[in-house]
């Protein structure tokens, strides 16, 4: 027999080891949550991380308590509700973002195959799956080719193509002339539901990070998708989502995006911040830099009374103590903002 299972002092004193583990790391990350305040997310994470270590001290306090009570000569009990305030909120957490992240990092998963019904498609999806470059211009070019038809994950013979081509890890050159050949021998017109019925398609390459699927939104855009739909979120436009770095703000600044917008209600956290504020925010330098260039207004400041300069006051980069950055962006935006800024020191 498990000599854990038979003694129950053996398994409170396993529960409240890892209960004290657990305890620290909770605290460590309340801590950080508390004091974090330098750029690098958004505003709207930022106040809801604030907000969980707000919530999480009491709770920790209380448990801290109890378990030093049942260690030191108090009740059993003490121990084992000290040991399941900590225990039960970590485990939940974990089983929650396993649950919510999974299903993200997995959103290009490889099937097998297309899993189409028509076997003209499914052979595409194959060649597409083994980057045939020849078997897949012949294939698409099939006028009875069907289209509209989705596979088992609901994507279309187009959104089969879009999710190959946009994995951060296996997505290749010629899976991408897959998506420009499909868009040629169809309509020549973007289909925002060929990821999924949601319509989606575009806010989703723009979540993704890596040069192929800024490569997607080109595309996407030439052939007519709409930049100003919401982002993935749903809190805000596709321009403000945090996967925008220089060379997608630039393509779509191309395609007649408004870089003075600013984030709508919905967005939480960084309602009524300048595209130029969130750069900022999120460490995005070489971004910033470019769009002080472009006329963004540095001096905006939003109804939570968040400026551009109230989020530099976060970092060193105008203290005069401080060293000269090492990192050519931050160099850059310090230089294109000096002569227009004037900040607090």
């Amino acid at each position: 027999m498990d000599p854990i299972v038979n003694h129950p002092r053996q398994v409170l004193k396993f529960l409240t080891t890892a209960a004290w583990i657990g305890l620290v790391l909770w605290t460590l990350v309340a801590v950080y949550l508390l004091s974090a305040r330098s750029p690098g997310g958004d505003g709207a994470g930022r106040a809801s991380g604030a907000l969980m270590g707000l919530v999480s001290m009491p709770v920790l306090l209380i448990a801290a308590a109890l378990l030093l009570w049942g260690s030191r000569g108090g009740p059993t009990a003490a121990a084992m509700v000290g040991s399941a305030l900590v225990l039960i909120p970590i485990t939940l957490a974990l089983l929650i973002t396993i649950k919510v992240n999974l299903p993200n990092s997995l959103r290009f998963t490889r099937a097998p195959d297309g899993r189409f019904y028509d076997p003209k498609l499914q052979e595409l999806a194959r060649a597409i799956d083994a980057g045939d470059a020849a078997g897949i211009q012949r294939l698409a070019n099939d006028p009875a080719l069907d289209r509209r038809q989705r596979d088992s994950l609901g994507r279309t013979i187009l959104g089969h193509a879009l999710a190959r081509a946009a994995d951060p890890s296996a997505g290749s050159a010629v899976q991408l002339d897959a998506v420009r050949w499909l868009l040629a021998a169809g309509d020549g017109k973007w289909d925002d539901t060929a990821l999924a019925p949601d319509g989606q398609a575009l806010a989703r390459i723009v979540a993704t990070s890596g040069d192929q699927a800024t490569a997607l939104a080109e595309l996407a855009l030439q052939h007519g998708a709409e930049l100003n739909r919401p982002a993935l979120s749903g809190s805000y436009p596709l321009i403000f989502d945090p996967v925008m770095d220089l060379a997608r703000m630039q393509l779509f600044a191309r395609h007649g995006a408004n870089l003075h917008v600013l984030a709508p209600p919905s967005a939480g956290g960084i309602d009524g911040w300048t595209l130029l504020m969130c750069a900022v925010d999120r460490g995005r330098f070489a971004l910033a830099a470019w769009l002080l260039e472009q006329g963004v207004n540095c001096q905006h400041v939003a109804s939570d009374g968040e400026s551009l300069e109230t989020l530099l006051k976060g970092t060193s980069l105008f203290h005069s103590e401080a060293p000269a950055p090492t990192d050519p962006d931050e160099r850059r935006f310090i230089e294109v903002l000096r002569p227009k800024l004037n900040p607090s020191r």
